[in-house]
């Protein structure tokens, strides 16, 4: 994984329970991690679970907009996978600010909120 986030960065993200009254459209979105095969990773939460961290977010892979989903994923399966003969890795996009989920063209797009 491209520029990783740090432990210190993630003990300042909320945890599951901390979200769980806030509505999709108003949940803040943290960080967001991509491909450039059109994944997109987008973090509201996280729980730590051993030596993993357990993300909260939204998901669209491969641009399928009609499958994107809210769910869970982990910050060590994203940063086990590789892309195009492991040529390319996931990154965090380093230009992404915090904002609501309605304010994300993307999630919108996918009728995530």
């Amino acid at each position: 994984m491209y520029l990783p986030p740090t432990k210190k960065m993630l003990e300042k993200l909320p945890s599951f329970d901390d979200i769980s009254n806030i509505s999709a459209a108003e949940t803040k979105i943290h960080y967001h991690f991509f491909t450039i095969t059109g994944c997109d990773w987008f973090v509201a939460s996280v729980d730590k679970n051993g030596d993993d961290y357990i993300f909260f977010g939204f998901v669209c892979l491969n641009g399928w907009t009609d499958l994107a989903e809210w769910g869970t994923f982990s910050l060590n399966w994203l940063k086990e996978i590789k892309v195009l003969n492991d040529s390319f890795q996931i990154e965090k996009d380093k230009l992404f600010k915090p904002k609501k989920a309605k304010e994300i063209e993307l999630i919108v797009r996918c009728k995530g909120v």
